[in-house]
């Protein structure tokens, strides 16, 4: 959180942080010596700095929903309504080097290992069968006159305390007091959406996301999520997201990815029974019966991670003990 930081300016009360917009940064991209070889560092990269940063990256997975352990829970009537039944499937496989050489590579389009590689909202929309066309959007998201600053209706709709203060950005709000459903998609859209690792509280980005899903507001994922494609070439912090996809991209491309020597990674497993039945019992209400689905990440080079898989499920008690937490390598 901000609150606590020196040095940062105080925001009048009701005001929210301004957002500077970047353009698309346009880099030399690394030469290897052919679409499938893997390298550990670019050779005659006119940019070794971005490299040594980009090249040792942490990589941030997507992740899908069991839709088959819900039942008549709100889960696939959400899905249903969205029209996310192929942005909620489980995600495709990644290549890891491949991703950090895309980020490093970040241009319109994207040079990666001589071959273009083009992502667009229409084509990410087209990938998961997303609608498009949804009328007047700002940055990918329904206009609408709860969605003012830290607004009452928006809190209200979240917590479930029905609480209508929320007017400083200092204090986001707690995961605690979501309701069961905003709760559940925080999980998937902190992964699959608006890419965050930090899960302990929400701003108000995720809220606007937050509202529109559990009320039925179409949103263009296609946009945000370019949009954080986008802001994951330009930030010198945090992990870097959407790797399926980018991958998936890279071998719509051409580039062999399949059998290029890559390290070939899944992400988590789909959010399924445990992660919903952690954040109902939390709050006093019923859990879905019956056993539970293992929630493991399976790395296709050999090798298992040196953490708990469990970890990955970031449900709140865990978030309270590490709130920064990262994936693995």
């Amino acid at each position: 959180m901000t609150g606590g930081r020196k040095g940062k300016q105080v925001a009048r009360e009701g005001s929210r942080p301004s957002k500077k917009r970047r353009e698309p940064l346009v880099m030399q991209a690394p030469t290897g010596k052919g679409k499938g070889d893997t390298i550990s560092q670019p050779p005659d990269s006119h940019d070794p700095e971005r490299w040594a940063l980009f090249g040792n990256k942490r990589i941030w997975p997507e992740r899908g929903i069991n839709l088959t352990v819900f039942g008549n829970t709100f889960v696939p009537e959400t899905v249903d309504i969205m029209g996310w039944t192929g942005f909620a499937r489980t995600p495709n496989m990644a290549a890891l080097e491949l991703v950090r050489e895309f980020y490093y590579a970040m241009g319109v389009p994207v040079t990666v290992r001589r071959t273009e590689v083009w992502i667009t909202t229409s084509r990410i929309n087209k990938w998961f069968g997303a609608p498009e066309d949804l009328g007047d959007l700002v940055d990918g998201l329904p206009e609408h006159e709860h969605f003012q600053p830290y607004g009452g209706e928006l809190a209200s709709n979240l917590r479930m305390d029905g609480d209508t203060a929320w007017n400083d950005y200092r204090h986001p709000l707690p995961l605690s007091e979501l309701k069961l459903d905003a709760a559940f998609w925080l999980m998937f859209e902190t992964y699959s959406f608006v890419p965050s690792t930090h899960r302990t509280d929400l701003g108000y980005d995720l809220a606007h996301c937050l509202y529109c899903t559990r009320n039925g507001l179409r949103m263009d994922i296609g946009q945000i999520i370019m949009k954080g494609i986008c802001r994951g070439g330009h930030s010198t912090k945090g992990p870097l997201p959407f790797p399926c996809l980018i991958t998936h991209f890279c071998e719509e491309a051409g580039i062999n990815v399949r059998g290029g020597g890559w390290t070939m990674f899944a992400p988590t497993s789909d959010i399924g029974k445990k992660v919903y039945n952690e954040l109902a019992q939390r709050r006093g209400l019923r859990s879905i019966s019956g056993p539970m689905l293992e929630e493991d990440i399976v790395l296709f080079d050999g090798e298992f991670p040196d953490d708990d898989p469990d970890d990955h499920d970031y449900n709140e008690q865990n978030l309270d003990e590490d709130p920064d937490a990262e994936p693995p390598d």
